[in-house]
């Protein structure tokens, strides 16, 4: 139910550890009978061990990306903050990096940091890099 409340057409849902299932129907079984309440096509059985399942996941969240956001960069943006600019260029350069890593993990950091960009736009940041700022800009000594 808890999953069920928060999927949406931007959330996929990963289940790791599909290298441990030996008979590869019972992964879409897994799929169909566990996660009754949300789309097949949301859900994506992996393995981060094997690697196993990343590359259709990846190339699916990929297209899903692209047709969301084609339709927008034939709009040219005005961006009229050197601070936002620097954190898209951030956030371009981690994307950039994910499509390019094939370890899964690497990969992963490189999305969470180019999320954490976006965060310092909208101003989605966490307690973390608050303190980091105040430490950084202030000298706070003994």
């Amino acid at each position: 139910s808890i999953i069920k409340d928060t999927m949406d057409d931007n959330t996929y849902l990963i289940i790791n550890k599909s290298d441990l299932i030996e008979n590869k129907s019972d992964l879409s079984k897994l799929k169909q009978i566990s996660l009754k309440s949300i789309p097949v096509n949301y859900v994506w059985c992996l393995s981060c061990l094997t690697g196993e399942g990343f590359n259709e996941f990846q190339e699916t969240f990929i297209n899903s990306i692209k047709q969301k956001y084609d339709s927008l960069s034939s709009q040219i943006a005005l961006i009229t903050q050197a601070r936002h600019r620097e954190h898209l260029s951030d956030c371009l350069k981690s994307l950039e990096n994910f499509l390019e890593l094939n370890d899964m993990v690497l990969a992963a950091e490189e999305l969470r940091f180019a999320t954490h960009a976006l965060g310092r736009i909208t101003g989605r940041v966490d307690v973390e890099e608050i303190l980091g700022v105040i430490f950084q800009q202030f000298c706070i000594g003994k």
